[in-house]
């Protein structure tokens, strides 16, 4: 018991530090997923809040992105645990297909789609239930890894101090709390749990940092997991600074779509200042696409070009950078969604219409009628779209290629790569790339061989 009171009393102390005053007022969400983490939280804010009357709102989302057996069983799990406990549980489950026709429009991939979603409803949740915080269940390992992978990335500024403990009405009373720790109290509270499978998939950047890189650290060098988050919140004081700083200069709106500053006042500025300054336009242009630190380089190189009186452009995913010799311009793109872009689940046995052409699916297979492209165990359902930003897709070696590097070394045209069909299965856990149909422009095709007719 003494173990529980410790752990309890650590998750009601987070709590009063992020600003939530517990009392019969108080409105407390929790966004619960049925994995270890939050159960974990569901559970001790449970303990700690039902002697004082806090009124506790649970939302759990089922992604509709693994089976029915899997996303589906987790929601209905942490359905069943919120009724034992007499607590409100709220099941959004989103449509099928959701996420993957979301990740296409946002080009940020699966996991990147999946969270635009989730988030969504979270701040629907919140103005429905009129809660005062919603509680999320990253601990300590999550920072760490988070840390990690976008240090791995070459992130900089805000990203590089990992996840922050408050965030306007979203709390994460658990990130001091380790994974072990929090294993170690479902089990003396003799609660379970449910556990994701693709957590073992270390074919994604996350998982492969927790199940590989972070035990061979841990193997070669005692205490770095203390010393990378020392770094990190001696880092967010930095960037705390260097935010305040870029807060004296203001862009100047033309519109919705345009963001301008005098030249002058952008060469004067120190880099790093500037530098958050070139991030903050794209914010208010409402667009959240990550977008690249080359974006930087091309906006410090068009600011200080030795003939800037003849202006200067560059363009990448919804973003516009240029300058007349005066100012200097940061817009939204017109037109930024291609055309070219396509997105279909295919769910039963047909003849499918397609930019590039018609596809037969039947008894298993897969015919691209146009290119006499044949494939081969493929179950419903499955999806044919065209590329997204973080793709990758198996060699015959084993390794993991990504699809822009393919279609550079085929020396595909950006103008002609959203115009490539992919083809992805649905109906494994790893949902992953077995095709790319380049013939259908003329280019090579790859196909992953269990699929190869």
């Amino acid at each position: 018991m003494e173990f529980i009171e410790q752990f309890e009393i650590k998750i009601k102390e987070s709590l009063c530090n992020s600003g939530v005053v517990l009392s019969e007022n108080c409105r407390l969400g929790m966004a619960v997923s049925g994995g270890a983490d939050s159960i974990a939280m569901l559970t001790s804010i449970f303990y700690i809040c039902r002697k004082i009357g806090t009124k506790l709102f649970v939302i759990t989302v089922n992604h509709r992105i693994r089976s029915e057996q899997d996303s589906g069983g987790d929601a209905e799990f942490v359905l069943q645990y919120c009724r034992n406990l007499g607590v409100a549980c709220t099941v959004h489950a989103l449509q099928d297909g959701e996420v993957f026709k979301t990740a296409q429009i946002r080009k940020g991939g699966i996991e990147e789609a999946a969270r635009f979603l989730r988030y969504q409803a979270f701040e629907k949740f919140i103005i429905e239930k009129e809660i005062d915080f919603l509680c999320l269940a990253h601990n300590q390992n999550d920072n760490l890894e988070t840390i990690l992978m976008r240090f791995l990335q070459g992130s900089t500024g805000l990203a590089s101090c990992g996840i922050r403990p408050v965030r306007n009405k979203f709390i994460r009373p658990l990130l001091s709390v380790s994974r072990h720790e929090i294993e170690d109290y479902l089990n003396c509270r003799k609660v379970s749990w449910r556990t994701d499978q693709t957590n073992f998939d270390n074919s994604y950047l996350r998982n492969k940092i927790r199940n590989q890189l972070i035990p061979y650290l841990d193997s070669l060098f005692g205490g770095w997991q203390k010393s990378v988050l020392a770094g990190a919140e001696k880092h967010a004081v930095d960037f705390d600074f260097l935010e305040k700083q870029a807060e004296f200069h203001v862009w100047q709106k033309n519109g919705h779509d345009c963001c301008w500053m005098p030249v002058a006042e952008l060469r004067k500025l120190h880099g790093a200042v500037r530098r958050r300054l070139f991030f903050s336009a794209v914010n208010d242009l409402g667009l959240n696409y990550r977008i690249p630190y080359l974006f930087v380089k091309k906006c410090e190189e068009i600011l200080f070009h030795e003939n800037i009186c003849a202006e200067q452009t560059y363009c990448v995913f919804g973003v516009q950078v240029r300058s007349n010799g005066e100012s200097f311009f940061i817009e939204k793109k017109a037109n930024f969604k291609t055309h070219k872009g396509f997105f279909a689940i295919i769910a039963h046995e047909g003849i499918f219409d397609f930019p590039f052409g018609q596809v037969k699916a039947e008894n298993g297979t897969v015919e691209f009628c146009s290119d006499n492209i044949v494939l081969k165990n493929l179950k419903f359902p499955f999806c044919i779209r065209s590329r997204q930003i973080c793709d990758v897709i198996i060699s015959a070696d084993g390794k993991m290629r990504n699809v822009n590097d393919i279609f550079s070394s085929w020396a595909v045209p950006d103008s002609l790569r959203d115009e490539i069909p992919l083809v992805q299965v649905l109906s494994e856990k790893n949902q992953a790339l077995v095709c790319i149909c380049g013939s259908v422009l003329g280019f090579d095709n790859w196909i992953v061989k269990d699929f190869l007719y």
